[in-house]
């Protein structure tokens, strides 16, 4: 019995040195605090942004390498209130989620933006938020792209509103 248990605590022992000494496949997620120019080594087109707020927000883009081991990225950039615009040289075979999030927002607070790649309009939205948020809920505008070198043409669909986590 003694034997068994012993083997047991050998086992997990050598399999956590394993793991400590080889690491996880994929590679640490990256963040950035501004929205670059260009990701990684471009080649994919350019994303467009341009949003309009009366209220404080947050742009975020996300990228992800569609391989397995592939790099990751989030960038993130603090807006106060007008208009703000960004172009984004985008790599190819890496998607994401772009997301532009209101600060602490109150009814009246707007959230409008139009995204476009190589110059062709590939989402737009305009939303006014009508009530105060409930606890756990977020105002925000949001796309996904499998690829943003290759992104559906989605007119005028938003997935903006409340967010209920």
């Amino acid at each position: 019995m003694v034997k068994k248990i012993l083997s047991s605590l050998l086992g997990m022992v050598v399999v956590l040195a394993w793991w400590t000494l080889r690491g996880s496949h994929a590679p640490p997620e990256q963040v950035v605090n501004a929205i670059p120019p260009k990701v990684w080594d471009g080649g994919g087109g350019t994303i467009a942004i341009d949003v309009d707020t009366n209220v404080a927000a947050t742009l975020s883009i996300g990228f992800s390498e569609r391989r397995d081991g592939g790099r990751s990225m989030t960038t993130l950039e603090k807006v106060d209130p007008g208009p703000h615009s960004w172009s984004v040289e985008v790599p190819r075979n890496a998607g994401g989620y772009i997301e532009f999030e209101a600060d602490a927002p109150k009814p009246g607070a707007k959230l409008s933006w139009t995204l476009r790649h190589d110059g062709r309009r590939i989402a737009s939205a305009d939303e006014t938020l009508d009530q105060p948020l409930g606890r756990n809920e977020a105002f925000f505008l949001q796309e996904y792209y499998e690829d943003y070198s290759r992104p559906d043409v989605r007119e005028a669909s938003a997935s903006g509103g409340n967010d209920d986590d």
